[in-house]
């Protein structure tokens, strides 16, 4: 056990009340913007979190619209969409389905961003890791 002059604690334990009174009223008196500015400028990277799209159980790589015809009905007057998507898995694999499906049942799943490089042309690729550990290569157009 250390032994500790009372009146030595009794000043630190001075001090540092005093030390708090001042913090509370300089942050009372600070801007929002400033403290703001200050939290941004020292916080330090922070991990990203990106959300990207599976269909069928499969991770989708990419995707690419094959046909999208819109035209209205001559008689009936009402808009007809005949609209196919290419999917691009991340297993090599790719499928053609309507985009109704495809809009209606993708599933977006949460993943960290763990790296960004940007490419030749300008574009921007992520390396991200899902939450079962997995790590993937995302363009950043087919990521949430």
């Amino acid at each position: 056990m250390v032994s500790v002059d009372p009146d030595k604690l009794k000043l630190i334990m001075d001090r540092l009340d005093e030390n708090d009174k001042e913090i509370k009223r300089l942050t009372a008196a600070a801007s929002k913007a400033g403290l703001a500015h200050y939290d941004d400028a020292n916080r330090g990277d922070l991990e990203s979190k990106v959300f990207f799209r599976t269909y069928g159980g499969k991770v989708i790589a990419a995707w690419q619209r094959i046909k999208d015809v819109v035209q209205k009905d001559a008689f009936s007057k009402a808009w007809i969409e005949d609209q196919t998507t290419r999917l691009f898995f991340t297993d090599g694999t790719e499928v053609e389905v309507p985009d109704l499906a495809f809009v209606n049942s993708y599933v977006l799943l949460p993943a960290l961003v763990k790296a960004k490089t940007q490419l030749a042309n300008g574009q921007w690729v992520y390396k991200v890791q899902a939450e079962d550990g997995v790590e993937y290569d995302f363009d950043t157009r087919f990521l949430n």
